[in-house]
């Protein structure tokens, strides 16, 4: 993913905020609060025949009550 964030049009497509490049630790917490949402799932998609990272999903602002 720091590949992908240093990528100026993925950064701009990734959300209406401002893009610049984040580091490692950055990405590690935000990974680490999406975890910690009681509103929200980030789920990775991984390549069939192997590790890596294809992409990932990310559902926010969940109301439960509806």
């Amino acid at each position: 993913m720091i590949r992908w964030s240093h990528d100026s049009e993925f950064a701009r497509l990734l959300d209406s905020n401002p893009a610049y490049p984040k580091t490692e630790s950055m990405l590690d917490q935000w990974f680490e609060e999406s975890q910690k949402a009681s509103d929200a799932f980030t789920l990775a998609i991984h390549l069939l025949d192997g590790d890596g990272l294809l992409g990932f999903v990310e559902t926010s602002g969940i109301e439960w009550t509806n």
